[in-house]
């Protein structure tokens, strides 16, 4: 996958190749240009983005880029932004079509000529909704450009998506904050504000430089709209130059370096890259980069290029499954199995021959008690297609509850919502059940034998939006 971030002047290009065994082989590339490349979000030039986009791919040509699929990363001034309040006990096919009246009536263009998704937050006493939609029109004259390339656009995501992403994990479901996410580069530094449940203001916080003497009135004037300014998140690559002791004495609000964030939460990601040559992989100038690739893997189906994912119901043709990492004990396990196979297969009946003489043995004869047959375990009045089930992570290893979502997915389940558990000390993956659904706990160790022997189980509360909830421990494979 190819992950490219436009922005008005400035194009950033990541490229990541899957190895074998389930790593990937990354190149990256980012230019300044003093041409504007995007005019408010949208294409200044189809000719001229394709030009810096080939210039990109030559750049790393000696990383062999062979990709074709691109996740498009555009400035969130190319999107329509929208934020509503839901009720926490919505189910999610009943807030798809709540989206749709609501957007029909709020965007500035039809909403049959757009393309949108939406995200639910869901907090301890508050739910929201974030919708992003941008116009079709639009996104053909990104398409083109990059179709021009004999490239193909799989993704379209939002910077601020990305951002997000990148510090969700350090969130607490019942603790409200007001987040201010910054970044730093050598020619710009620029923001957008966050509070528990996302995006808070579509447009961004520009801020000149040198940032430690300009950043204190933003602070100031965000304060006295929405009150104490929680954290301050520092990213891009002149912020490592910046001492986070002083810049949290000289703005007035507590600073969280994103590099710290990272290596706290996702350091399974980082593991996975492995740069080109020798040099580390520089993580703060392509923040939007990681945070989208972190956004594909954790939610395959988010993509402001389409129908909504809450349309998308059923496999087509056509559609990629997600791919699958063949684990080198695997592999081994099936040579081995062949072997044996292929052995007793072709050296039994040789066996068989030299037994001339069969010794001919006594027959006994064994009487035993007749017995009642078993009693039949009672099928379930319900599918695996009936149950809405909540998968949380609580073990801390960054990926776990997508590699569930997914495996559910394929076994046929019905609506799976994801999120982070209230703390990441799970010892034991648990379960937990609505007394009428007991039965669902025998799909679940059945379709995930493979991972984890679920032994803990509880029962839910009867007016629980979920069916079942999977806590995942730190058991789990």
């Amino acid at each position: 996958m190819i992950y490219l971030s436009l922005d008005t002047h400035t194009i950033k290009l990541f490229s990541l190749a899957k190895t074998f065994l389930g790593q990937y082989h990354g190149a990256y590339f980012q230019k300044t240009h003093k041409t504007d490349l995007l005019e408010k979000g949208l294409v200044a030039s189809s000719d001229l983005v394709a030009s810096a986009i080939k210039e990109a791919i030559i750049s790393v040509s000696a990383a062999k880029v062979k990709e074709k699929d691109v996740c498009l990363i555009l400035p969130q001034e190319a999107f329509h932004f929208i934020r509503y309040d839901v009720p926490q006990d919505i189910s999610e096919a009943a807030i798809a079509s709540f989206i749709k009246d609501k957007a029909r009536a709020d965007l500035p263009f039809a909403l049959e000529e757009s393309f949108f998704e939406f995200v639910i937050v869901k907090g301890a006493k508050e739910s929201k909704v974030l919708v992003f939609a941008q116009e079709r029109g639009n996104f053909d004259r990104f398409a083109e450009a990059i179709q021009l390339l004999g490239l193909t656009v799989r993704y379209v995501i939002p910077d601020t998506m990305c951002f997000f992403t990148l510090f969700e994990k350090t969130l607490r479901r019942e603790k409200k904050e007001l987040i201010l996410y910054m970044v730093d580069h050598e020619e710009e530094a620029f923001g957008y504000l966050y509070d528990s449940l996302g995006l808070l203001e579509k447009d961004r916080y520009v801020v000149a430089k040198p940032i430690e003497a300009h950043i204190k009135s933003k602070v100031h004037a965000i304060e006295k709209k929405y009150g104490k300014l929680n954290r301050l998140i520092l990213s891009g690559g002149s912020s490592e130059k910046i001492r986070q002791d002083l810049f949290t004495k000289e703005v007035g609000v507590w600073t969280n370096p994103l590099k710290k964030i990272i290596t706290n939460f996702y350091q399974e990601y980082i593991k996975l890259i492995i740069p080109v040559g020798s040099q580390s992989f520089p993580l703060l100038d392509y923040d939007v980069c990681l945070g989208a690739f972190i956004l594909t893997r954790e939610n395959t189906l988010f993509s402001v290029s389409g129908k909504s994912r809450r349309e998308k119901k059923t496999v087509t043709k056509g559609t990629k499954k997600p791919f699958i990492a063949i684990r080198f004990r695997d592999i081994m396990v099936f040579i081995i199995s062949f072997g044996l196979s292929f052995a007793i297969i072709y050296f039994f009946p040789s066996l068989k021959k030299l037994q001339i003489l069969p010794t001919k043995q006594k027959e006994v004869v064994t009487l035993t008690p007749t017995q009642a047959p078993p009693t039949p375990t009672p099928t379930p009045a319900f599918s695996r297609r009936d149950l809405n089930i909540k998968v949380l992570n609580g073990s801390g290893v960054a990926g776990r509850a997508s590699t569930v979502k997914d495996t559910l997915k394929e076994k046929k389940w019905g609506e799976i919502l994801t999120g982070n558990a209230d703390t990441f000390d799970f010892e034991k993956t648990e379960v937990q059940v609505t007394e009428d659904k007991k039965a669902a706990i025998s799909f679940l160790k059945e379709d995930l034998a493979d991972f984890v022997a679920l032994e803990k189980t509880s029962t839910l509360a009867a007016d629980s939006t979920a069916d079942v909830v999977i806590i995942i421990g730190k058991d789990f494979k």
